[in-house]
């Protein structure tokens, strides 16, 4: 309430105040005498220095109010001077937070010298955004100011259009995420629009829809002195994309524009990319996380041959196909002024990539110094490219690392034929504990004292380890020395010592080239395929004996069931004739007797 007595000018609006409890009430008769505050100065031909206006509201009416004539003097040179003390504007900040009854932001009263005022994310409402307009009028050191993070919306937008309208010094404002609403947005618009000369302004995270777009349009086709323009994170739609876009085509001062994280698609997309034909001073254009697709891609190239002004674009998540690609490449190709191009998280696939190393190797025109591939899936094919194209060109591409993961070759299991059959015969007689004139009569069937071709196939077939016809001959050549077409038991001997001391594989480049760890499992493998082998042997004798047992006792059986069938049968017979006697001797009787009686 003291506050809001302080603003009225006029004795009916005191009065009103003083009658009023209500707080919407009070909330309209605040609003209603700031603007008869301005009218009044206006009408009365006021000429306020641009440093006091929000100061002067803030004290307008004091003599309405009967302030003390010590008071009104100090105001007096105040308004009198040029530019205040730091200290004094600390002084004048304070005052208007006890007016607005809010506790002063520290963060900002210490930063008040200095060329940059970083206030985010300090939980600063409306009233709180008033006192800093307050100071910021008379404040000549500040040229960056952050309030980014704090909810300003429309009335801390209004106070802080009022405050930019008064200060000259202030270059960048950052307001990312203070949910400023359309009248908020339109006061500093309106500020802009009267060319107020602010080269950066970040408005991202506002939820700026189609209605704010078109106010930024305007800014934009109309304000020349902004440089850096940050509309990130906002709900731009097809609709205010295309404001935009055309905007973009008249402007003669941006020199960055972020637009990423929109929804930017179709229509829009091609006006914007269709505005760098015009445009003139735009160096960097963000327009990431939007939806670009073929038609975005496709006015995009036919712009960029005309465009000699951009440097860096940025196109990362596009939904950018190869098939978008191919309408993209030969704009990239014929600008000759990019430098920097991003390009990741786009379904390029590794193809689309090689071919865009390919068409940079082969430009003339482009001044291409550093290209974005990441999240693109890359293969050594793609790294031969990207030697190629540094030997034409010093370009650097950033890209993800090719998979490395260790690839297992794929290695068909060893078999006793991948062997040399003297290793394997030998194994055998060291697994079954065998002298070497031991192993040599088994071959030695008909104790010949030589081992004959036949009986060495016999052998090995009886061993449970067949030997195909090419290793037989291979090993019988080996150790018939003497060319008899026979294996002696010396030549045995002979064989046997040169096997074991070269231990070597039928590949003798394969032997030359392995290590010592190959060379231990290689005879690791041989003696687990020499002990199965002999493993299934022993089964194999086993079944075999089970199953000659088996039929033994078969055929025991079934001798026994025939003598049993016999027997049996001998004695039907035996029964069969003592039934036939005594019938015989019944006849016999009857016989006799009817013979009897008939004598009789």
């Amino acid at each position: 309430m003291p506050a809001l007595l302080r603003r009225c000018s006029s004795k009916s609006l005191v009065d009103k105040c003083k009658r009023t409890s209500n707080a919407s009430e009070l909330d309209s008769l605040e609003s209603e005498a700031f603007d008869d505050g301005r009218s009044r100065r206006k009408g009365a031909g006021y000429k306020r220095d641009s440093q006091f206006s929000l100061l002067s509201d803030a004290d307008d009416g004091n003599k309405d109010m009967g302030l003390s004539e010590k008071d009104l003097q100090r105001d007096e040179k105040k308004k009198a001077s040029v530019t205040l003390p730091q200290e004094e504007v600390r002084r004048s900040y304070r005052k208007m937070c006890n007016i607005e009854g809010v506790s002063p932001c520290g963060r900002f009263a210490r930063q008040i010298d200095d060329t940059v005022a970083d206030v985010s994310h300090s939980m600063l409402g409306p009233r709180d955004v008033k006192c800093i307009c307050v100071a910021l009028s008379t404040n000549v050191t500040i040229k960056d100011l952050d309030l980014s993070g704090n909810d300003l919306s429309g009335k801390g937008a209004l106070y802080l259009s009022e405050a930019l309208r008064e200060n000259t010094s202030i270059d960048e404002v950052t307001l990312e995420e203070c949910n400023i609403d359309h009248p908020g947005l339109q006061a500093l618009c309106g500020v802009l629009l009267d060319m107020k000369p602010l080269k950066s302004i970040d408005l991202s995270k506002n939820k700026f829809g189609t209605r704010q777009a078109d106010l930024i349009a305007e800014v934009i086709k109309k304000n020349d002195y902004i440089e850096n323009l940050v509309l990130s994170g906002n709900e731009i739609d097809n609709v205010g994309g295309t404001s935009i876009g055309k905007a973009l085509g008249s402007n003669v001062g941006l020199r960055r524009l972020d637009l990423s994280w929109n929804h930017i698609r179709l229509e829009a997309a091609s006006v914007i990319c269709s505005a760098l034909k015009l445009n003139s001073t735009l160096e960097e254009l963000d327009l990431s996380w939007n939806g670009l697709s073929e038609d975005g891609c496709r006015a995009l190239g036919r712009a960029l041959p005309h465009n000699h002004t951009l440097q860096r674009l940025d196109l990362s998540s596009n939904r950018i196909s190869p098939f978008a690609l191919n309408a993209l490449v030969p704009g990239l190709l014929k600008n000759d002024t990019l430098k920097e191009l991003r390009m990741c998280m786009n379904p390029l696939t590794t193809v689309g990539a090689i071919a865009m190393l390919q068409c940079f190797e082969k430009a003339k025109d482009t001044q291409m110094k550093e290209l974005y591939l990441m999240d693109i899936p890359v293969n050594h094919e793609f790294l031969d490219a990207l030697e190629n194209l540094k030997k034409v060109r010093p370009m650097k591409v950033h890209h993800r690392e090719p998979n490395r993961k260790k690839i297992t070759q794929i290695v068909k299991d060893r078999t006793l034929k991948d062997y040399d059959p003297a290793m394997i015969l030998f194994e055998y007689m060291k697994q079954e504990n065998m002298r070497l004139i031991d192993l040599f009569r088994t071959f030695d069937t008909d104790s010949s004292q030589t081992v004959t071709k036949d009986e060495l196939r016999e052998g090995f077939v009886t061993i449970n380890m067949p030997l195909s016809d090419e290793a037989l001959e291979s090993l019988f050549e080996r150790m018939d020395l003497d060319g008899s077409n026979t294996i002696e038991y010396d030549e045995v001997k002979v064989g046997y010592r040169s096997t074991m001391g070269k231990m070597r594989c039928s590949s003798r480049s394969q032997a030359q080239t392995r290590t010592e760890e190959d060379k231990t499992f290689f005879l690791k493998q041989l003696k687990k395929l020499v002990h199965k082998a002999l493993g299934d042997k022993r089964k194999l004798f086993e079944v075999n004996a089970k199953r000659r047992s088996s039929d033994a006792l078969k055929e025991r059986r079934e001798e026994k069931l025939l003598e049993l069938r016999g027997k049996r049968r001998q004695r039907q017979i035996s029964i069969i004739a003592v039934f036939e006697k005594t019938l015989a001797a019944e006849d016999l009787k009857k016989k006799i007797l009817e013979r009897l009686e008939e004598e009789k």
